[in-house]
Parts: C-alpha cells; sequence; structure tokens
C-alpha cells in the first residue's frame, strides 16, 4: 500500500510542481493530503482488514496523527534533500523518495501499534 501511497504522492506533486505551477513545498502539501487518504482506504480494507471494526472518523483521526508524524520526518528529509541537490528544486520526486521511505517506516510501525490495533 505504500507504493500505492507513494505513486499517489508522486504523481500528485509532479502535477502540482509542472503543470500547475507550484513550488516543491506547496505541491507537497497538496500530494501528501491525496496521499494519507488514499493509504487510509487501502490500509483499512487490505492491510489492516483484521483489525477490529472501530468508528471511521475514530480511527481515521488517529491514522492521520501517526501520519502527520511520519510526516514530519517526511518534511525533514524532503527539504534537506531539496537544500542539498539543486536538481530537486526542478524535479522534487527526487527529494520525495527518500523522505517517503523514512516516513513509511515510521507510518506503518505507528498504524500497526496505534491505529489498527489487533490487525497483526
Amino acid at each position: 500500500m505504500g507504493s500505492l501511497g507513494f505513486a499517489v504522492d508522486a504523481s500528485v506533486l509532479a502535477v502540482c510542481v509542472h503543470l500547475l505551477g507550484a513550488g516543491p513545498v506547496e505541491g507537497r502539501v497538496i500530494s501528501v493530503s491525496c496521499a494519507v487518504g488514499v493509504t487510509w482506504l487501502l490500509n483499512r480494507n487490505f492491510t489492516f482488514r483484521m483489525a477490529p471494526a472501530t468508528s471511521d472518523q475514530r480511527e481515521f483521526l488517529r491514522y492521520s496523527t501517526v501520519n502527520v508524524l511520519g510526516l514530519t520526518i517526511s518534511v525533514a528529509v524532503y527539504l534537506a534533500v531539496i537544500g542539498a541537490l539543486d536538481i530537486a528544486v526542478r524535479f522534487p520526486v527526487i527529494a520525495l523518495v527518500p523522505a517517503s521511505f523514512a516516513a513509511a517506516v515510521f507510518n506503518y510501525r505507528g498504524s500497526l501499534k496505534f491505529v489498527f490495533r489487533g490487525a497483526g
């Protein structure tokens, strides 16, 4: 599911930057918002489908909380790469790869322990 989330994040980021003229940070705000929604739906219905049923609103709030913390990690790595590599400003997907990987590890563990408890 993380790969699909990455595909949504990268695709929306590319559209925002290259077609809509957004900067790499503004584009990432939009792209990550789309990716969080998609990955919650996918994780709820596939990865953690054995988790006990809970209120979708409460579960999505917990999922969003974990992902905001993961996003903090992701943004730090993303901005570090943007700052270190001039080409990443023009092609921010270059910075998205290591940023997404770092956050994916955190988000999976947080989802397993906090969001979809009992799914493992």
